[in-house]
């Protein structure tokens, strides 16, 4: 099995060439569905900061350290869900803010503040630093 992935930057031409070179080296004797689609850029270092700031302030508020909320606000505000090979059971776990877009980055940070507050928690931007 091939995967490619490949993103066309702003300078297109300059690495368009690679791209289809990539293309030509699939096994002509295997069907292939090859998808593209515009390209979403990943969460802003602000988005990053803003984040790792709540993390930081939230878990002094509720007595964890700044990992131990980042975790835990990772786990209730971004889960993904696995599945055990063994058991076949459905498995929630805390995703990566880095591997969001900026959109999806912007809703977790909604959720975060909700979730925040349910717990009375009220994050005050303009002291985070």
């Amino acid at each position: 099995m091939a995967i490619i992935k490949h993103i066309l930057d702003k300078n297109v031409n300059a690495n368009k060439d690679s791209f289809f070179k990539k293309i030509r080296e699939l096994d002509s004797k295997v069907l292939w569905d090859i998808e593209i689609r515009k390209h979403n850029g990943k969460r802003t270092t602000n988005q990053n900061d803003w984040v790792r700031k709540y993390a930081r302030d939230c878990g002094e508020y509720m007595g964890y350290t700044p990992d131990e909320m980042y975790d835990l606000l990772m786990y209730k505000c971004n889960p993904v869900f696995l599945v055990d090979v063994e058991t076949g059971c459905e498995i929630r776990a805390g995703g990566h803010f880095s591997s969001l877009n900026k959109k999806d980055g912007a809703i977790v940070q909604d959720r975060i503040i909700n979730w925040g507050l349910e717990m009375g928690f009220f994050f005050d931007e303009t002291t985070a630093d």
